[in-house]
Order: C-alpha cells, then sequence, then structure tokens
C-alpha cells in the first residue's frame, strides 16, 4: 500500500473497481439533467475567493444539478477560516438583501443556509425563511 494512506484506502478502491467491473460502460443514467426538474434555490452563506466552499460551492453544485441559484452572500473571506487568519468583510446589506428577495418569496422552491458571519445575520436569515414559508407552506 502506498505510504501515508490510510488503511481502508486499498479495500475501498477494490470495492469501487468491483462495482465500475459490473456496470455496463454505456450504462445510462437513472435520470438525466433535462429530465430533473429545476428548482429555484436561495443561497446564504459565504462567498470565499480561494477555495471551493460557501457559495461558490454550494452555487456551482446547485446549478450543475440544474437548479436555479439566488446566492446572498453573508460574509466574504479570502480562504476559509480554517486556513488561518484573514480579513473578513460582513454584508453590511444583509438584512436589507434578503428583506428585497422575500417580496419575491412565492418564486422560491427552497433555501439552503450555510455560514454566518455575524449573529444578526440569523435573525434576517430567520425572516427571510418565514416569508417563503408564508407562500411555500410545504
Amino acid at each position: 500500500m502506498a505510504k501515508g494512506l490510510p488503511s481502508w484506502h486499498g479495500a475501498a478502491s477494490a470495492f469501487i473497481a468491483a462495482h465500475r467491473a459490473s456496470q455496463p460502460f454505456d450504462a445510462a443514467p437513472t435520470m438525466t439533467a433535462a429530465a430533473r426538474p429545476s428548482r429555484t434555490v436561495a443561497a446564504l452563506s459565504s462567498l470565499v475567493m480561494r477555495g471551493a466552499v460557501g457559495l461558490r460551492a454550494s452555487q456551482f453544485a446547485l446549478e450543475r444539478r440544474g437548479h436555479v441559484v439566488w446566492p446572498v452572500p453573508t460574509v466574504l473571506l479570502p480562504w476559509h477560516p480554517g486556513q488561518g487568519p484573514s480579513t473578513r468583510t460582513l454584508n453590511p446589506d444583509f438584512a436589507a438583501h434578503t428583506g428585497e428577495l422575500a417580496t419575491q418569496a412565492a418564486a422560491l422552491d427552497a433555501v439552503f443556509t450555510g455560514y454566518f458571519g455575524a449573529a444578526h445575520q440569523v435573525s434576517a436569515a430567520a425572516d427571510f425563511i418565514a416569508a417563503v414559508r408564508t407562500t411555500q407552506p410545504n
């Protein structure tokens, strides 16, 4: 086994290889992107300049699945906080942004929340979610 790899790595690799070998090469996915229903999602999270986390990751993943994303940054960071100290810039208009988007709540199918930069953003997000729930009770 290669140095530095966890002990389970060999077993996992063997399982994946066996699974792939059992699948026909031209096997169609269960649902194509065109057949998937599109949803409109408001994503409230951090915007990180370097790294695939926060809004960069969630917006990309949701759009790749065919969804429309309304990204609302809570804070701007040069990198993930786990990478070390950095400048944090809170979105000073977060409450205003979510308040204005709430007027269009009927167009939303879901709200996704991630990292909040300050406690007051949580209450603004809760108000936004409450507005969405009044138009989308399910």
